[in-house]
C-alpha cells in the first residue's frame, strides 16, 4: 500500500497542467483499444486466407487492419513526445519550487540535516517523480487499460491459452518479487555510499544566496558551511 501512494502522490504533481494530462490520458486509452484490436484483425485475415474467404472480405479486412497499423505508430509517436514534453515541465517547476524552500531554511537546520542530505534527496526524488510520470503517460495508463479489456477477450477468443498465460503471470509476478526482496538491503548500501560521497563534495562550500530588500537592492549573504 505504500508504494500504491507513493505512486499516487507523485501523480498528484500532475494536477498543475490537468487538462493536458486528461488529454494524454484520453489519448492512451485510444492506444490501448488499438493494440487489442490490431492483432484480432491480423487472425481474421489469416482465417479469411486459410478457409478461402471471398477477395473483398479480405482486403477490407487487410486495410482496416493497415490503418490500425499506421494509426497506433503515429499516436504512439504524438503521445511520447507530448508525454516528454510535460514531465520535463513539471520536473524543472517541482525543482524549482522546492530548491528555493531550501534557500530559505534556517541555518540550523541545515547543521542539523547536513547539507548534502537535502540536496541528495530533492534531485533523486525530481528523478524518480519524473521517470513515474514519463512511464504512466507513455506505458502504464496503456498497459493497465490493455490488461483490464484483453482478458476477457482472451477468455472469449480461447480460455486454454489464457489460463497458460494466467499461470506465466503468476510466476513472473513471484519470481519479480524475490528478486525486490533480495536485492533491498543492496540499493540501501548504494544510497548510502551515494551520501557519504556527496557529503564529501559539500562538507565546505560556501552559498551565496540572493534576496531583495523592501527598497528592491539586491542583497547577498554568504554561509559556510561545515
Amino acid at each position: 500500500m505504500a508504494l500504491i501512494k507513493t505512486y499516487l502522490k507523485a501523480l498528484s504533481y500532475l494536477k498543475a497542467e490537468f487538462f493536458t494530462t486528461i488529454i494524454i490520458c484520453l489519448a492512451n486509452i485510444i492506444l490501448a483499444l488499438v493494440t487489442i484490436a490490431e492483432p484480432i484483425l491480423f487472425g481474421k485475415i489469416i482465417y479469411a486466407i486459410a478457409h478461402k474467404q471471398p477477395y473483398n472480405t479480405l482486403i477490407t479486412t487487410m486495410l482496416a487492419w493497415i490503418s490500425f497499423g499506421v494509426f497506433n505508430i503515429i499516436a504512439y509517436v504524438l503521445i511520447a513526445r507530448s508525454s516528454d514534453r510535460l514531465a520535463h515541465r513539471q520536473r524543472l517547476s517541482v525543482l524549482k519550487a522546492t530548491y528555493t524552500k531550501l534557500l530559505f531554511m534556517k541555518m540550523s537546520w541545515f547543521q542539523e540535516q547536513g547539507v548534502s542530505n537535502p540536496m541528495q534527496v530533492m534531485l533523486r526524488a525530481c528523478d524518480t517523480m519524473f521517470t513515474i510520470w514519463l512511464e504512466f503517460m507513455r506505458q502504464h495508463l496503456a498497459t493497465f487499460v490493455s490488461l483490464i479489456l484483453l482478458i476477457p477477450t482472451a477468455i472469449t477468443l480461447n480460455w486454454r491459452l489464457s489460463a497458460v498465460l494466467a499461470v506465466l503471470a503468476f510466476i513472473y509476478i513471484l519470481i519479480a518479487r524475490l528478486v525486490m526482496n533480495k536485492t533491498k538491503q543492496g540499493q540501501k548500501n548504494v544510497e548510502k555510499s551515494y551520501h557519504n560521497i556527496f557529503s564529501q563534495r559539500f562538507n565546505r562550500q560556501v552559498f551565496y544566496i540572493y534576496s531583495i530588500n523592501k527598497n528592491f537592492t539586491i542583497v547577498r549573504a554568504i554561509y559556510t558551511l561545515k
